[in-house]
């Protein structure tokens, strides 16, 4: 809590020094300004809303926890990469099956077994990545208790 209190201390002083005056902006925003007209008005406006700051969550997080939050993100994305792509890995089981079938009843050689229960074991590590992946905020809060 505290990283977020100092990072929204931080805007709310910044944002106050804007309103002020005491910050102008940037000199490539000052000449795409008058390049599109109403330079005062957008400038007004900047002052106003578009150019305040807001305090960041996400950083704040990342103060306080640094290694657990990044971990715990990597893991959600890999989890959800794991759960994207395993409708792919049962379409090529469900091939790899048709194949063998196909070869069985014409008589022709049959794949082998080897990548079939190869691409099974794959969609059994990408389910159990995908179900960790999901599950990894309850088990930070589990870890940590008082989030």
């Amino acid at each position: 809590m505290d990283s977020f209190q100092r990072r929204h201390d931080a805007a709310e002083a910044y944002n106050r020094r804007l309103e002020d005056g005491k910050i102008s902006p940037g000199l490539h925003r000052r000449i795409y300004w008058m390049i599109r007209g109403h330079a005062k008005e957008r400038e007004a406006r900047w002052r106003s809303k578009d150019g305040k700051k807001k305090a960041s969550l996400t950083f704040a997080l990342n103060d306080a926890a640094f290694w657990w939050f990044w971990q715990g993100g990597a893991m959600k994305v890999f989890g959800d990469l794991a759960q994207m792509t395993s409708p792919l890995l049962v379409k090529e089981i469900i091939k790899f099956a048709q194949r063998s079938w196909a070869a069985h009843q014409s008589g022709y050689p049959v794949p082998s077994i080897g990548e079939g229960i190869g691409l099974c074991f794959a969609l059994f590590v990408q389910q159990t990545l995908g179900s960790r992946g999901v599950c990894i905020i309850p088990s930070i809060v589990a870890v940590r208790p008082g989030w």
